[in-house]
């Protein structure tokens, strides 16, 4: 991948070839607060965790989305979400099975149009994980201001465990946990 694609891809704990068939991507803009939620829960589970995984961080270029799926058996996209709940509310959903059924979403993300059109592509390419998960979180305020507002930095422990412990039970091979 080109550097000008904006695409940034790390790994926490090994090479990038040793991810374990696992993808994490965090979506989403740090500077309008609580939308760089993502970013901020993948921060802190590269601490907490020590078994490798392929971390992407789009920002607000979803559109390169297809290339952070291609050859992961799981990926996981984390994003905030705008569904009128509880902000910090966490909302898992099977995307493979939505898309397979051909279900209308529900899909309150400030980046749902883009995001389904490339899940749409990927699907038509082939390219999908086996398994493929939306890890939506509940935003306070999405305002042009840098930085959570202070009801989600609370919660960012409990969030990063919850999403941890969605990985340990999604992951094709438990063996880390």
């Amino acid at each position: 991948m080109q550097k000008s694609m904006q695409l940034k891809k790390s790994n926490c704990r090994k090479q990038q070839e040793d991810c374990a068939g696992v993808a994490i991507i965090s979506i989403g803009n740090v500077l309008r607060q609580d939308d760089g939620i993502g970013l901020a829960v993948l921060d802190r589970l590269c601490e907490e965790i020590t078994y490798p995984f392929c971390r992407f961080d789009l920002d607000c270029y979803s559109n390169h989305l297809i290339d952070c799926l291609k050859g992961h058996n799981l990926a996981i996209i984390v994003d905030s979400t705008l569904n009128q709940g509880n902000p910090g509310n966490v909302t898992l959903i099977d995307l493979n099975a939505a898309i397979k059924h051909r279900q209308t979403l529900r899909l309150n993300s400030c980046h749902a149009l883009s995001l389904l059109d490339e899940l749409q592509l990927a699907q038509w390419q082939s390219r999908l994980p086996e398994k493929l998960y939306f890890f939506g979180v509940e935003a306070n305020n999405t305002d042009w201001t840098e930085g959570l507002t202070p009801i989600l930095e609370k919660q960012l422990p409990l969030i990063t465990q919850q999403l941890k412990e969605a990985l340990d039970i999604l992951s094709p091979s438990n063996s880390h946990a």
